[in-house]
């Protein structure tokens, strides 16, 4: 469904003047990639531009004095909550802590080195304990890449055993590259169901928001 956002344009004097004061410098980061203007904070409120939001894949319309902003879901691409990074970043969902590396064509065969680390102070199996799917790979069209099958096999040797507490796990995968298709980003999922609540919840282990899943962008 889209959603419509309107927001109130305002000149760069106005921005100068809001920003002149302020002590603290952010960064702004649109799908993995460092982006510019900067954002501004103020009464506890952050303000992203425009050009961000249009980065991010917003269509952005103008009607005077009026801004309109409307997301619109790409098709074929997951739209679920995640921590989100890029390449060789540590992500973290505040049970476990996921890093992205050394992407690869070889071939029609795409790699990546996928390490997973326990963030907790018990052991935990990704799959059984916190309801982990198998990893999916998106193209820049937003169509799903095919996973094989050696590629689910290093899987299942992250996933099933329990990992001890700050142990961690390293695996390559491997997806099939079409004639054409580009790897744009890795989504890692988690489905928790009443066996992964109850198993969690006995562990005393707790994700740290909302946010579960892992998103990485590759490009």
């Amino acid at each position: 469904m889209k959603k419509t956002l309107s927001v109130l344009v305002v000149t760069g004097l106005a921005l100068a003047a809001i920003a002149f004061g302020f002590t603290r410098e952010l960064t702004l980061t649109v799908n993995g990639k460092p982006c510019s203007p900067k954002p501004i904070e103020q009464g506890g409120e952050i303000f992203v531009p425009l050009a961000a939001l249009k980065a991010a894949g917003a269509e952005i319309a103008q009607n005077g004095d009026r801004v309109t902003v409307r997301f619109i879901p790409v098709p074929g691409a997951t739209q679920v909550d995640a921590v989100e990074g890029g390449l060789d970043e540590w992500l973290t969902n505040g049970v476990w802590r996921l890093k992205v590396s050394n992407p690869r064509r070889e071939g029609s065969i795409y790699r990546l080195d996928v390490e997973i680390r326990n963030a907790t102070k018990v052991a935990l199996s990704l799959a059984v304990t916190t309801g982990v799917q198998l990893p999916e790979l998106f193209s820049t069209d937003g169509g799903k890449m095919e996973s094989l099958p050696k590629s689910d096999t290093a899987w299942g040797q992250i996933a099933s055993p329990e990992i001890p507490p700050g142990a961690s796990v390293q695996r390559t995968l491997e997806f099939k590259l079409k004639p054409g298709q580009t790897p744009a980003k890795l989504l890692v999922r988690f489905e928790l169901r009443p066996t992964q609540e109850t198993l969690m919840k006995k562990k005393g282990v707790a994700f740290a928001s909302k946010a579960i899943n892992f998103r990485v962008f590759l490009q």
